[in-house]
């Protein structure tokens, strides 16, 4: 038995996008499929021939795709995503498949590939397959306005996840289930198994009369925007709220509260994007993210992206080179614009710190939220440029008001946080007192821009303040071996001439 399921994906274009896959954008279930399916509503599942009726544009609910068990499944994944230079790579857990096809559309009038058209070329036998010893995969990139073709047997019974493997497609919905079998097909659930479910509670604006909030004199029932995308955050306002307007329960380090801190930093954040003959050079492998318009970037704090050590410094800092750590004031002298190094910032124990993050990001609807770890600080200001003949906020722009004195901070017990939405275009204070001696990650939460260098290391007072590491404490190393192309010569390679 062939079951063929033509499988399409897009994000919804715009500002503010979530994935598709054949119209849905995925959900997850309120328990696991796989130990408590009975608890799960029948309603809750859908697929392409069976939507909500209530569906809009933005259909959400658990995509499940039912496959019998041992069936031979071909699965035609067709791109209508189309960003230049951006192969969304797709992975199917619980198995291995062929790859059986890749391409775009022979028609050359064919601009940009859709779904009725794949199923055209199909029909027609257009959509070119190879049965040549195809290889295995078990995740494989879609090619822009392209489309992929993956054969495999259905023999392994369970709910098996499939996506795409870019994290942040998988958060908006770009994944679904291949649901292989029947329970019957499954051993039975442990006794005493544990039993997940939806735990979410009722929020209601009724329930924060218990915070102290000089600000919610609104009528109960109208709605709050935390944190606006204007980022108006020096005046009482009726329909938002930003953290630095809320006041702290608790008593507050009076020393945070004075007027100069002992450690001021400056900390501008921005993308650097690369052209095609910067980023692809023989002998090199450059970390970067390819964004939602084609372009290739790396993250940049103070100029610098940063690369982990080749050890963990709390517990091996004598093993690691000097020279491996960097910051705006130390950069290394071949440093380019991509410069890569481990930043970090060294702080005295005990002193009060204050950070300016400064976005030079300036995308749209686009606030970077950072966290600390390590710590909790206080929130003293959030803004904008008063300057209305600013366009674009810089390091020397911020600079310049903060001489004139025209970063706005308010000292009425500000509120604690250890995370921080940066608005775009836009700074956030924060203060803290450095008490906690280490080494602590300061680093913007979008896991792509962690990957790609929107990190920092906070390192809090010096080794004799730190316990000493336990004897047999692990040791690691950066163990990469030698990679050659002459290495490759055992590997089977049909196009070796």
């Amino acid at each position: 038995m062939t079951v063929i399921a033509i499988i399409i994906y897009a994000v919804v274009t715009g500002d503010h996008v979530i994935s598709l896959i054949d119209e849905i954008s995925y959900q997850s279930p309120p328990a696991p499929p796989l130990s408590q399916v009975e608890d799960i509503a029948p309603e809750q599942f859908c697929n392409g021939d069976n939507r909500p009726e209530s569906c809009g544009e933005n259909c959400m609910c658990t995509h499940q795709v039912d496959i019998p068990l041992n069936a031979i499944v071909e699965l035609v994944l067709v791109d209508e995503v189309q960003v230049p230079n951006l192969s969304h790579p797709f992975h199917l857990h619980g198995y291995a498949f062929s790859v059986v096809g890749i391409g775009r559309s022979p028609d050359k009038n064919i601009k940009k590939i859709n779904l009725q058209h794949a199923l055209d070329l199909d029909r027609r036998g257009l959509l070119h397959r190879h049965f040549d010893l195809p290889p295995n995969k078990d995740t494989i990139a879609v090619p822009n306005n392209g489309y992929v073709i993956m054969r495999f047997r259905a023999d392994n019974p369970g709910y098996w996840l499939f996506h795409c493997h870019f994290l942040f497609h998988i958060v908006i919905g770009m994944n679904l289930i291949l649901h292989v079998g029947t329970k019957a097909d499954l051993p039975p659930v442990p006794q005493g198994f544990p039993r997940c479910g939806h735990f979410t509670p009722p929020v209601s604006l009724e329930n924060t009369n218990h915070y102290h909030n000089p600000y919610l004199y609104i009528q109960r029932k109208q709605d709050l925007v935390l944190n606006p995308l204007d980022a108006i955050c020096n005046k009482p306002r009726k329909d938002a709220i930003c953290v630095s307007q809320l006041k702290n329960a608790k008593k507050v380090d009076e020393a945070l509260l004075q007027e100069r801190p002992d450690v001021k930093i400056f900390l501008p954040f921005k993308f650097l994007v690369y052209k095609p003959e910067q980023l692809f050079r023989p002998h090199r492998y450059d970390k970067f993210l390819v964004a939602p318009g084609g372009d290739h970037v790396i993250s940049l704090i103070d100029e610098i992206s940063y690369l982990s050590a080749p050890s963990p410094p709390l517990s091996q800092i004598d093993d690691i080179p000097p020279e491996q750590f960097c910051n705006g004031d130390n950069k290394p002298e071949n440093c380019e614009q991509n410069c890569m190094c481990t930043h970090k910032i060294d702080l005295p124990l005990n002193s009060i710190v204050e950070v300016v993050l400064v976005d030079e990001v300036q995308a749209p609807n686009l606030s970077h939220p950072f966290h600390l770890h390590g710590y909790s600080f206080t929130v003293v200001g959030i803004g904008r440029s008063p300057d209305m003949n600013i366009k674009k906020i810089n390091l020397k722009h911020a600079l310049d008001l903060d001489r004139r004195g025209l970063l706005h901070r308010h000292f009425n017990l500000p509120p604690f946080k250890d995370t921080l939405a940066v608005p775009n275009n836009g700074y956030v204070i924060l203060r803290f007192r450095a008490d906690n001696p280490g080494y602590w990650l300061f680093h913007c939460h979008f896991l792509f821009h962690v990957v790609i260098g929107m990190n920092l290391i906070i390192h809090v007072g010096s080794k004799s303040d730190l316990p000493p590491v336990p004897k047999g404490f692990p040791r690691c190393g950066h163990f990469t071996p030698p990679v050659s192309i002459e290495h490759q010569n055992h590997y089977h390679n049909p196009f070796n001439w």
